[in-house]
């Protein structure tokens, strides 16, 4: 019975990666509105290669966060921008499998 509990435990698909990106402002306010582009380099990558999607935006909520799925772990590059007044923020992300990568973003 102990070895058919490890097969069905070692036998689960892991969860595909995720990303919560937060902006905030210099005082450590959070920012709505903030368009959030996930990339990668331009080297023929893609952020989705099932769709051959080259990257993925989105707008962060009242909470100052985009939430971002993926299918596959990776390494892409993550801009936030601010239209009024014009700030942006850049960072890289390393998503991994079972794993909500977070990062922060400070608007300068």
């Amino acid at each position: 019975m102990v070895i058919l509990m490890m097969i069905s435990f070692s036998c689960k698909r892991p969860d595909p990666p995720k990303a919560v990106i937060t902006t905030t402002d210099t005082g450590g306010t959070r920012l709505s509105g903030i368009t959030v582009t996930i990339y990668a380099q331009p080297n023929g990558s893609y952020v989705d290669p099932q769709n051959k999607v080259l990257k993925l935006e989105k707008k962060t909520d009242s909470n100052g966060e985009a939430a971002f799925d993926f299918n596959n772990e990776a390494i892409f590059n993550v801009k936030a921008v601010q239209t009024q007044p014009i700030r942006e923020a850049k960072c890289m992300i390393f998503l991994k499998e079972d794993e909500v990568t977070r990062k922060t973003l400070i608007l300068r």
